[in-house]
């Protein structure tokens, strides 16, 4: 009898042995600080047993003259494997700098992100893991104050094929670099006359022939409307970003 659980214990071992590393995949999304950037200095491979792929790619619809300060852009990734059924991705937006520090705000516009890293950083939600050989998230970012600069935005994304192990699992990195916006003396004060807002009457104009969508800082949609002048006096104080088709502009109430 001893001699037959003595072989069990030797045939169970050699099985945890050979039997592929299981995968630490967080479905739930990241845990944050895990972009391989400067300051974050880790990256998936910390989690994932996983091998390098280059299918990832993040764009902006940040003008090609730079950022103008404390506006707000749409920032959008994406990453390709075919075969593959499950996907994450952790992005975040640092200075280029020796501190690195982090700059701007991650602004969550729809179900399929969520902050993390203290909200320095955006990440997957469960329901968005899901797709089929690509996968693409957006998210909106206030950029910092002027005199930050260059800044570079980075994300780890992880194409997993959903086995529950790292076995056939990619990890995928990407970067995009924008510049702060040189400022043009000379006719620079008109730039965001599409939308502009009275504060003490708590009214919005638009300027242009536009539907307007309002989101709370939350990024839930609280109003939908064609009209050029809209009140806001019945909303609860607190930040808004107020978006046409040609701008987006964040008010507080």
């Amino acid at each position: 009898m001893y001699y037959i659980s003595y072989l069990l214990f030797i045939f169970f071992s050699i099985l945890i042995v050979l039997y592929p590393d299981a995968s630490s995949s967080n479905t739930n999304g990241s845990v944050g600080g895990k972009t391989g950037s400067p300051n974050d200095n880790t990256s998936c491979l910390q989690c994932h047993n996983a091998i390098n792929g280059n299918n990832a790619s993040i764009s902006s619809n940040i003008p090609i003259t730079g950022y103008v300060p404390n506006e707000v852009y749409t920032i959008s990734t994406n990453i390709t494997q075919n075969g593959i059924n499950k996907f994450g991705f952790e992005i975040t937006a640092e200075q280029n700098n020796i501190g690195s520090s982090k700059v701007g705000n991650f602004i969550i516009t729809n179900n399929e992100i969520q902050y993390t890293n203290n909200n320095h950083a955006v990440t997957h939600t469960p329901g968005s893991s899901i797709s089929n050989n690509s996968k693409s998230w957006s998210m909106q970012w206030q950029a910092p104050s002027a005199g930050n600069g260059e800044i570079t935005f980075y994300a780890a994304f992880i194409a997993a094929n959903g086995d529950g192990t790292s076995a056939g699992d990619n990890i995928h990195f990407a970067t995009l670099n924008v510049n702060e916006e040189i400022s043009n003396t000379i006719d620079n004060t008109e730039k965001f006359d599409d939308i502009s807002y009275d504060s003490f009457k708590k009214i919005i104009t638009i300027n242009s022939k536009s539907k307007t969508i309002v989101y709370n800082l939350e990024g839930k949609k609280v109003m939908e409307t064609n009209q050029k002048l809209i009140s806001v006096s019945h909303f609860t104080d607190g930040i808004y970003i107020i978006e046409t088709n040609n701008t987006t502009k964040k008010i507080k109430l």
